[in-house]
């Protein structure tokens, strides 16, 4: 089988390590691959070095029997004589209310990496088939030493690592951890985050103004805060230096900071009801239940999507409050689950019994 794959895999974002990455599992397997780079925003990897991905870049083929093209809908052309598959994340409900629908009916298969998203577009009605396989993962990288970071030690640590905007629903972590804990407490909230420090500063500043637990701003207890890019080594290292992973998000399809949390021995706490929910469970972390409802967001990815005709989950504070709560005072790490599951290797398996039913149907 040949296979060609399009992806922004040259790319400094969540997009492009996962789409490295599902180079790397196609790769393990019989079949032949070639991929194509697409840039879908200008955090460019100008100096890429990933000499299997460059290998796999300067390959091609006369023909193609499936192209993978791992791209938001909207980027999304179907090509004639082979069968197209759109790889793809969707972190709202009701899609079928934007644009990105009719893109979805083009393909002749979706893969997606959650059964949250599949039970979404199945409850619209899609008619494309859907696949759910997974993300994959380097997972030698959670038997290596990283040094924790100093100024986190012997304190337990609560972290959050992901982008500064509304869906992330950073309020709700900020409001569960400053009703929760009080300032004397040895309890640190971590936030690992991307933009402006001054602005990120004024924001929590506001939220903390508007939630009136303590009339003076000093008496909340200080975020340590980190918004510069950090190396994967430095990021493996945060994971090392902290306790339990929080992702409060109204809407998430897999998460790799939650999956790497795992990985490293962490314990989750996580959104009901968001693809985190494939792989989290109350054994190995902590699932807060959410209740559904519309999009409410000024941090709009594009115009025309999480607007309120989309839907999403919104985590129960109370009971985010009293997981955190369990976690700080039992301090015993959860069941850790077979990372094998993320592999290049199971992932590929995965990929390749998916393959050989959409080119034998």
């Amino acid at each position: 089988m040949n296979i060609l794959l399009i992806a922004p895999y040259r790319t400094y974002s969540g997009w492009g390590e996962g789409s490295k990455n599902l180079a790397k599992a196609l790769n393990t397997l019989n079949h032949n691959l070639a991929i194509r780079p697409v840039y879908m925003s200008n955090e460019i990897e100008h100096e890429f070095t990933d000499m299997e991905l460059l290998e796999l870049e300067a390959t091609s083929y006369d023909n193609y029997d499936v192209v993978i093209q791992r791209v938001l809908p909207n980027y999304f052309q179907k090509i004639s004589n082979v069968i197209n598959v759109l790889a793809c994340v969707f972190e709202t409900g009701n899609i079928k209310t934007t644009p990105w629908w009719r893109y979805l009916t083009l393909a002749d298969s979706i893969f997606v990496p959650s059964y949250q998203e599949k039970k979404n577009l199945l409850a619209n009605k899609l008619q494309t088939p859907i696949n759910v396989v997974s993300e994959a993962i380097d997972i030698s990288k959670y038997d290596q030493h990283y040094e924790p970071l100093k100024d986190l030690q012997g304190v337990f640590n609560f972290y959050f690592i992901g982008e500064f905007i509304e869906r992330k629903n950073l309020t709700a972590l900020l409001t569960a951890f400053h009703r929760e804990f009080k300032s004397t407490e040895l309890v640190n909230l971590v936030i690992k985050t991307s933009g402006n420090i001054e602005f990120i500063n004024n924001t929590i500043s506001k939220i903390k103004q508007e939630l009136c637990i303590y009339h003076n701003l000093n008496n909340y207890k200080k975020e340590f805060i980190i918004c510069n890019r950090m190396s994967e080594q430095g990021l493996n290292s945060l994971h090392k230096s902290c306790h339990c992973f929080v992702m409060p998000s109204y809407g998430e399809a897999y998460c790799r900071p939650a999956v790497d949390a795992l990985g490293f021995g962490n314990t989750p706490i996580v959104t009901d009801n968001t693809g985190m929910v494939d792989y989290i469970n109350n054994d190995n972390g902590w699932v807060v239940p959410s209740r559904i409802e519309p999009v409410y967001t000024n941090n709009k990815p594009l115009p025309y999507i999480y607007t309120s005709k989309e839907n999403w989950a919104s985590i129960d504070i109370l009971s985010l409050m009293r997981c955190m709560r369990e976690a700080y005072e039992s301090k015993q790490k959860k069941q850790q689950p077979n990372m094998e599951q993320f592999s290049y290797k199971t992932i590929g398996q995965n990929l390749d019994r998916v393959l050989n039913v959409i080119t034998n149907q």
